[in-house]
C-alpha cells in the first residue's frame, strides 16, 4: 500500500513538472525574428524580433553566438537600452558586431534560442 502511495506522488509531481515547464517557458514561436544585415550587404550582424504571441514580454537581453564580445543594442526605438518590454506586434531592430549564427533571447517568461544557417 504504501509503494502506492509513493508511485502516485512521483506522478502526480511529473504530471506538474511537465504542467509548470509549459506554463512557464514561451513557445519556440513567441517571436518572428529574422536575421538582417547592419552595415555592409551581407554582414548578418542585426536581428528583426516580433512579438508574435498573446501577451506582452519583457526582452531582458540578446546574446550572440554565446560569446561577450559580441555586443547587442538595439536601433528601433532609437538608441534603446534593454530590458525593454515589446507589445504583441511590436517589433525591435539589434544590431551587433558579429554575425549572428545563434541568438539567444532572454525574457521575462524564460529563455528563447535561435540559430541560423550560414547562408540563411
Amino acid at each position: 500500500m504504501r509503494f502506492l502511495k509513493i508511485v502516485g506522488w512521483l506522478i502526480l509531481g511529473l504530471i506538474g513538472l511537465v504542467v509548470l515547464r509549459a506554463v512557464l517557458e514561451p513557445p519556440a514561436d513567441y517571436f518572428e525574428i529574422r536575421r538582417v544585415d547592419f552595415a555592409v550587404r551581407g554582414d548578418g550582424a542585426s536581428l528583426e524580433i516580433v512579438n508574435t504571441g498573446h501577451s506582452p514580454i519583457t526582452i531582458q537581453a540578446v546574446n550572440i553566438n554565446q560569446r561577450a564580445d559580441c555586443r547587442v543594442g538595439f536601433l528601433m526605438p532609437v538608441n534603446g537600452t534593454f530590458p525593454y518590454a515589446l507589445q504583441v506586434g511590436d517589433k525591435i531592430s539589434t544590431y551587433g558586431s558579429c554575425r549572428v549564427i545563434r541568438a539567444e533571447i532572454v525574457t521575462n517568461k524564460g529563455l528563447v534560442v535561435y540559430s541560423f544557417a550560414n547562408g540563411e
